[in-house]
C-alpha cells in the first residue's frame, strides 16, 4: 500500500514540469474534480455496504486528499501560509498523532455503528492539535535541534 505514494511522488517529479503546466491551465476544473473523489470516498467509506469497498474508499480517499492539495498548489509561487507550517511538521505529526488520538478515545466514546462526526472532529483534532502542541513545545526548548529530536 506505501509504495504507491513513493512511485506516484517520483513520477511526478519526473515530469514536474510538464504536469505544473497542466495543472495550472486545468486548476479549477481539477480541484472540484479532486474535492468530488474526498467527499465520494468519504461517503463510500462511511456507507452500510460490504468491507471491501469501505477498505478501498478508505485508501483512495487518502490518494484523493492529497492529489487535492497536491492540483491546489502546484505550480504556485508560495504556498498558504497554514499548508507550509503542516508541511514542514508533517514526519513529526505523523509519529505523534496516535498518542492523542488513544488518549481522546478514552474519553469520548461513539455509539455503537454510528457515524458521529463530532467523535470523528474530535479524535481528529485531537491527533493534530496534541502533535502540533508537542512541536511547538519542542521548538521552543531544543529550537533547531527539535528536528533532530522529533522531526520537526
Amino acid at each position: 500500500l506505501w509504495w504507491a505514494y513513493f512511485l506516484l511522488g517520483w513520477m511526478i517529479r519526473l515530469h514536474y514540469d510538464t504536469d505544473r503546466r497542466w495543472i495550472a491551465s486545468q486548476r479549477g476544473l481539477l480541484i472540484t474534480a479532486m474535492a468530488l473523489a474526498v467527499l465520494t470516498c468519504t461517503w463510500v467509506a462511511n456507507a452500510e455496504i460490504g468491507s471491501e469497498w469501505i477498505r478501498r474508499a478508505s485508501w483512495l480517499n487518502i490518494h484523493s486528499s492529497l492529489a487535492l492539495i497536491f492540483v491546489a498548489t502546484c505550480g504556485r509561487r508560495s504556498a498558504p501560509t497554514a499548508l507550509a507550517v503542516l508541511a514542514d511538521a508533517t514526519f513529526a505529526i505523523y509519529l505523534l498523532h496516535l498518542f492523542f488520538i488513544y488518549a481522546a478515545e478514552r474519553l469520548v466514546q461513539p455509539s455503537v455503528n454510528e457515524f458521529d462526526i463530532l467523535v470523528i472532529s474530535a479524535y481528529w483534532s485531537a491527533g493534530l492539535f496534541g502533535a502540533l502542541g508537542v512541536i511547538s513545545l519542542a521548538r521552543r526548548l531544543l529550537g533547531p535541534r527539535s528536528r533532530d529530536v522529533i522531526g520537526a
